[in-house]
């Protein structure tokens, strides 16, 4: 069988889809074997796709799902790390949401997002916004 690579694709996006709330531990075994299969067939991976929804929402204000939501992204960060991805894609919001919440939104959204890019940037890697 010859490499994919030799085809002309250097590099690939791994989108980590899932159930929504089902992360970690599920999505990290079968992505660390979609990695490896990469790897074996000549394949770099250079962008993380995180998923979309509620459970990756860096703009909830609800403060019991703080905790969760940091933890899926650096969980997700630092699996990407492994791998050599360059950069992290997130989706900014799972808007539309009420207006009386966007402030808070955007307070939420601009501070995780700073301090998730500052724990990219210590392993190599951005994040950007879809």
């Amino acid at each position: 069988m010859e490499l994919p690579s030799k085809a002309g694709p250097a590099a690939a996006e791994s989108a980590l889809a899932t159930r929504l709330g089902q992360c970690c531990d599920r999505l990290y075994a079968s992505t660390e074997t979609l990695a490896a299969d990469l790897k074996e067939a000549g394949l770099n991976i250079w962008s993380i796709h995180i998923p979309f929804g509620r459970p990756f929402d860096l703009t909830d204000p609800d403060p019991d799902h703080f905790a969760d939501i940091e933890y899926r992204y650096k969980t997700l960060i630092d699996a990407g790390a492994r791998w050599g991805a360059k950069v992290i894609t997130t989706h900014a919001s799972t808007e539309p949401f009420p207006q009386d919440q966007r402030e808070a939104r955007m307070a939420r959204g601009k501070y995780l997002y700073k301090m998730l890019g500052d724990y990219a940037a210590e392993r190599g890697m951005k994040i950007t916004v879809e």
